[in-house]
Parts: C-alpha cells; sequence; structure tokens
C-alpha cells in the first residue's frame, strides 16, 4: 500500500506544481505586458473636455481599458482577479483626485486556493523636452 501512496502523492505534488507555475506565468505575463496604447487610451489632452494645461489621466477610461485587456489575457485560466489604481501627482508622489499625471496599478489574482498573485506597476506622464 505505501508502495501506491508514495508515488501518488509526488503526482499529485506535481501537477500542483505545475499547475501553480501554468496561472503564475500567465499571471505575469498579461500584467507586465500591458502595451503603453493600453495605457495612453486613459490620457486626457489638454482641452479635451477640461481646461487643464497639460495631460492626465481619465480614471473611467484608463480602468476600463486596463480591465478590458487583462481580462482578455487572463481568460478563461483566471477568470477573476481584481484591480486597484491609486493616482499621485508625478513628480512629489503625494496622492490625488482629479488632473493626475501618475497611476500605480496593482493586480490581485487567486492562482491556487491558498496563493494569490500579486504584483505593481506605475506609470507617468512626463513632457517631452
Amino acid at each position: 500500500m505505501l508502495n501506491l501512496a508514495i508515488p501518488l502523492s509526488l503526482l499529485l505534488i506535481m501537477l500542483e506544481a505545475f499547475q501553480f507555475t501554468f496561472r503564475y506565468g500567465i499571471a505575469s505575463r498579461a500584467f507586465y505586458s500591458i502595451s503603453p496604447h493600453v495605457i495612453e487610451q486613459g490620457v486626457a489632452w489638454p482641452g479635451f473636455q477640461n481646461e487643464q494645461d497639460e495631460p492626465y489621466y481619465d480614471s473611467e477610461r484608463l480602468e476600463a481599458s486596463v480591465r478590458a485587456f487583462l481580462a482578455e489575457r487572463l481568460f478563461p485560466e483566471l477568470d477573476e482577479f481584481q484591480l486597484g489604481f491609486h493616482y499621485y501627482v508625478a513628480g512629489t508622489g503625494m496622492l490625488c483626485s482629479e488632473y493626475c499625471q501618475g497611476v500605480i496599478i496593482k493586480i490581485k489574482a487567486p492562482l491556487l486556493s491558498w496563493y494569490d498573485y500579486e504584483a505593481q506597476s506605475s506609470y507617468e506622464i512626463q513632457a517631452n523636452p
């Protein structure tokens, strides 16, 4: 009986490890491959329904474009994930609520019942010299 239990245990451990690395790779690749085009879809340009002199992140458009991109990349392996968007003033890093030129995007996705994938990436709008 022990001769059967040990190989079955090893097989289950290897299958769990394969599933973990497969899902981790998908989540990591999808999150870190967010293209600049997806981020640029959330940029509101000066004079575009505002009176600002500089471009800033339109939170609704940015969040919608990032969610759509990740949902397309993660489905069907990871069909549920959470995103967090924290906007800040570029250069100072102070949090802001309107006309922000920096954003930190955080993701949390359950890979297995006991482990969540968590990562974050930051983006800033910078002026061309």
